[in-house]
């Protein structure tokens, strides 16, 4: 089985947010595992406006997550921040009143958390028959 970020993402059916939680928590490997909650943490606390369904966005916050992660104990990083943006930093009414990063969030201070994450709305395909 492979060991590594490099090879699990050659895995069919592998991706990136998948090889990375693989090499994390079980190679300990520091790969940075960005999922929905993750996308959402980051765009509020650093205002973010890139948005999270372009590939300009997905390298952006990837590369931030990257930056960030320990590299210590990348699971538990990993676990956490996910787990942060499941319960504290919801998509809908976050607990901002009790977060540790209210200070220095960019959206809380802005009045911005509804806005962010940006995601780009997809084009409705519209079936016609002549």
């Amino acid at each position: 089985f492979p060991r590594t970020h490099e090879e699990l993402v050659k895995l069919k059916g592998v991706g990136d947010y998948t090889a990375s939680a693989i090499a994390s928590v079980c190679f300990d490997e520091a790969q940075a595992a960005v999922d929905g909650n993750v996308f959402r943490v980051l765009a509020r606390i650093f205002g973010i406006d890139t948005p999270t369904n372009s590939s300009a966005g997905i390298k952006e916050f990837r590369n931030l997550a990257q930056k960030l992660i320990s590299r210590d104990d990348p699971a538990n990083f990993n676990q956490a921040l996910i787990e942060f943006g499941s319960e504290q930093c919801k998509p809908r009414n976050p607990l901002c009143s009790t977060c540790p990063f209210a200070s220095e969030c960019v959206a809380f201070n802005q009045n911005r958390i509804s806005q962010l994450p940006v995601k780009l709305k997809k084009l409705k395909v519209q079936k016609r028959h002549f």
